[in-house]
């Protein structure tokens, strides 16, 4: 029996030291912190133990519930739409284009503007009163207020963020497209395999772990976004577009510093549930 060499575990000790330092220690004392009645008051006194007295005070109230279903919702669309145009753009530019990497250059430009800034730009191209947006749809007779509509805020939030990052979609499968092997595809061809057969069998297979590892990561961004809705619409019209960032702010405005506690932590077991649900779409139910 061979004689385990205690260097090994040195060596991989500052990495577990920064590891529940940077990670495990924030997260167990927000989860301890959460269990007090802390607001600005108390903050730096001596807050009360109430147990899981604010889980219950979120969880019953209704807001959260709104806040969570815009959140789940942004999720599915943002990170869908995104899936699909970069999965498309990826296998259009995999073929001999005209000026394709000029039209790669400006695809990948809306990702390198900062989302703050993005914002900014869209809430000038939408305002009512100047915004050439809203002055071009006059024209043709459609008076609508892209961002003040509680039918249509959302999904223009929702459209701006797809504008800037699909590229990122894109450029993560147009690396996997890259890298898939001549051999399956000539194969396939050779068989007498059509075109769409050739995409379902082969190429959507070979493409499911770049797909898996983009849409864990586009979810888990678009979990966190935000600054973008926050300068477009503030969380409205009402709180059609209130994600539970948002609604987290506006707990911390208030100075519930133990229910946002509290919604934080139980966002820190959302997460891995998306993720959890999105692997099992694309690989299915474990065996």
């Amino acid at each position: 029996m061979k004689r385990r060499d205690p260097l090994r575990y040195l060596l991989v000790l500052p990495a577990v030291a920064t590891i529940c330092f940077m990670i495990l220690f924030p997260s167990a004392l927000s989860f301890w912190l959460s269990l007090h009645d802390i607001t600005r008051s108390t903050f730096f006194g001596s807050p009360s133990f109430v147990g899981i007295k604010n889980y219950i005070i979120v969880l019953s109230d209704p807001f959260f519930l709104d806040a969570l279903r815009v959140s789940l919702g942004w999720i599915l669309l943002t990170t869908s739409v995104e899936l699909l145009l970069g999965l498309g753009l990826s296998l259009l530019l995999n073929q001999d284009v005209p000026y394709k990497g000029a039209f790669t250059v400006l695809l990948l430009t809306p990702m390198v503007i900062s989302p703050v800034t993005a914002a900014y730009m869209f809430s000038l191209l939408l305002n009512n009163l100047f915004g050439p947006v809203s002055i071009l749809l006059e024209r043709v007779g459609l008076r609508a207020s892209l961002l003040g509509d509680p039918s249509l805020a959302f999904f223009t939030v929702a459209a701006i963020d797809v504008w800037q990052w699909t590229p990122f979609m894109f450029l993560l499968i147009y690396t996997g497209v890259r890298a898939i092997p001549a051999e399956p595809i000539e194969a396939a061809i050779v068989d007498g395999a059509s075109p769409w057969q050739l995409f379902a069998r082969v190429t959507l297979p070979l493409l499911k772990p770049i797909i898996a590892v983009a849409l864990i990561f586009r979810m888990m961004d678009s979990f966190k976004t935000f600054d973008m809705i926050y300068v477009l619409t503030g969380g409205g019209p009402g709180r059609t577009t209130e994600t539970l960032n948002i609604y987290i702010y506006r707990m911390f405005s208030r100075g519930d510093i133990g229910l946002m506690l509290a919604l934080c932590t139980m966002l820190l077991a959302i997460i891995p549930m998306i993720s959890r649900l999105y692997m099992r779409l694309l690989y299915g139910a474990p065996r």
